[in-house]
């Protein structure tokens, strides 16, 4: 009995529709003489096992899958967070069914001194690029997004979305490419891509994922702490800070207690919703005192 369980499903289906092609070959006159019907009944059996096969290939394994998905979604609220308020069930269940997950997720920053005023300012140019993971069975679609409030001067330059060595658009404020719409609402300025339909990839040797690249300008004080939320699921989160002359800079990130000297910062861990990363800036022995919003998100 226990070597039958060892048997993968997949090698039983493959025995018993081969089982079923070849009993469709069996001659009409190989029968017995006190069973005159065994050439009809064999066929029979035969067709019975190769409908099972692809039954067993097709509607069987998709009905489970749909079934396992439902039941999960059903005792999410149970599992996790049971004793929970609905608002923070809700959004459990929404962190964890989230099905494209970002990854490889790299942020370039160059800090420039803007020339000297009442307030010293200063321009972070940055650069976003991200790889997207789509772990479900079924095509998903996905728009990038990035929105700043207005008091961070939000100057938006480019927005491509890329596959292979293919560019799905690209979107530029200038004449590179398509006119980049920016949109404003009360306070808030944001852009938003086209909608891309991220096939099934959930095993890591996709070869072609989509890739996301988005570059911008914020124009904000010379001593500052700039926090970005994380606004979806990323896997390995890089960022790069080209910190000027006269100035130094820390990390700040939700998944290190405390802040980190340097220009450089590498974690290979998962980020949900809600989490940050950031950097401080200010001229050299000076105390940063302000901070950023955090409703901006990327």
């Amino acid at each position: 009995m226990d070597n039958w369980r060892k048997i993968s499903p997949k090698t039983l289906l493959w025995t018993i529709g081969g089982a079923g092609l070849l009993l469709v070959f069996w001659p009409d006159n190989w029968s017995l003489e006190w069973f005159t019907q065994l050439p009809s009944v064999i066929h029979s059996i035969s067709h019975a096992f190769i409908i099972a096969s692809i039954l067993g290939f097709t509607v069987d394994r998709i009905t489970k899958e749909r079934l396992v998905k439902e039941t999960a979604k059903d005792l999410i609220e149970y599992l996790i967070g049971w004793k929970l308020p609905r608002e923070a069930q809700r959004h459990i269940r929404a962190v964890i069914l989230n099905e494209v997950i970002r990854y490889n997720f790299e942020m370039r920053c160059n800090l420039v001194p803007l020339p000297a005023s009442s307030i010293p300012r200063m321009r972070i140019d940055i650069e976003l690029s991200y790889l997207l993971r789509n772990f479900s069975n079924y095509p998903k679609p996905y728009s990038p997004y990035i929105g700043h409030e207005d008091h961070e001067s939000p100057i938006f330059h480019s927005l491509s979305v890329h596959r292979g060595q293919n560019t799905e658009y690209f979107y530029s404020s200038d004449d590179r490419g398509k006119k980049l719409v920016v949109h404003e609402g009360k306070g808030y300025t944001f852009i938003r891509g086209d909608e891309v339909m991220v096939t099934s990839s959930p095993l890591e040797e996709e070869q072609e994922p989509f890739r996301v690249i988005a570059k911008y300008s914020l124009i904000l004080p010379d001593d500052y702490l700039f926090i970005e939320p994380l606004s979806s699921p990323t896997i390995h989160l890089t960022l790069h800070v080209n910190t000027p002359t006269g100035y130094e800079t820390r990390i700040a990130c939700s998944k290190v207690p405390r802040e980190t000297k340097g220009e450089y910062f590498d974690i290979p861990e998962m980020f949900v919703h809600g989490e940050y990363i950031g950097i401080q800036w200010a001229p050299k022995n000076q105390i940063i005192i302000r901070a950023s919003s955090s409703n901006d998100q990327i």
